[in-house]
């Protein structure tokens, strides 16, 4: 082993050694340190990456709720709009079917009430008619005064 550090290469490779050594541990803080650093830096941000993930599935589950309450509302509000409307044609339909009823009903009540009133004129004149014919009659057969005073009491017995 004497031999061996009988040559230069021997002194060099142990003054590297040695050189190494030496600088290895105030070296390997700054080194290992920077590569600490560095390390620690990346999981910071690998860390923060997963947080901002995660407030961002937690935010698109949100807004996917949302969007099937908005849903659900909209299919409820056209739903309810649908009862409404068929509810209000429903009520208009009974309104003008009364309607109906009633316009038919005065118009009938009107009929029969132009018919009785027309049968009344029609009774009315006729017996005018038949009363001036008799006392037309009468007169000529030469029984005015009796003539008139039977037309008169005929009259007076008649249902008006």
């Amino acid at each position: 082993m004497i031999e061996f550090f009988d040559k230069p290469v021997a002194w060099v490779a142990l003054g590297f050694v040695l050189f190494v050594i030496l600088l290895w541990k105030p070296g390997k803080k700054a080194i290992l340190g920077g590569v600490d650093d560095h390390i620690a830096k990346i999981k910071n941000q690998l860390d923060e990456a997963r947080r901002l993930h995660e407030e961002a599935k937690i935010a698109l589950e949100q807004a996917h709720e949302r969007q099937a309450k908005m849903f659900q509302l909209t299919e409820d509000l056209q739903a309810e709009a649908r009862r409404d409307i068929e509810e209000m044609t429903a009520k208009a339909m009974a309104e003008v079917t009364q309607i109906i009823a009633n316009r038919r009903a005065e118009a009938e009540g009107r009929i029969i009430r132009a018919e009785a009133t027309a049968e009344a004129e029609i009774h009315l004149l006729a017996t005018a008619v038949v009363m001036e014919a008799l006392r037309n009659v009468m007169t000529k057969q030469g029984q005015g005064a009796v003539a008139t005073r039977l037309n008169d009491e005929a009259i007076s017995q008649l249902p008006l």
